[in-house]
């Protein structure tokens, strides 16, 4: 029973490590383009990188919702400037419009 028991903790434990493995970075010789484009996507993936300095990188968008009887238009939209390294300046605004009775 004893053997039984370490052999299922040595299997555990080799395949916890290969997990574990697996969520190294990557260290690949591959350089990173510092002026790729840095989208973000809040509660998707937000990233915590920054654009390269002297860029301008613009993320904008449409949103269209039915609010049962009521409507609504936005368009996100956020400017980010790149200031220095690992710093920028982000700008954000929407235009929204609604139409249509909202329900009480």
């Amino acid at each position: 029973m004893r053997a039984r028991a370490v052999a299922c903790a040595a299997i555990a434990l080799v395949v916890c490590s290969r997990v574990a493995r697996a969520q190294e970075p990557d260290r690949s010789t591959t350089p990173v383009d510092p002026h790729a484009a840095q989208p973000e996507r809040p509660t998707v993936a937000t990233h915590a990188g920054t654009i390269a300095p002297g860029w301008v990188e613009l993320e904008t968008g449409m949103e269209r919702d039915n609010l049962h009887g009521a409507h609504a238009f936005l368009t996100p939209t956020v400017l980010k400037l790149g200031i220095a390294p690992r710093v920028q300046l982000e700008l954000a605004s929407s235009f929204v419009h609604f139409s249509g009775n909202a329900p009480d």
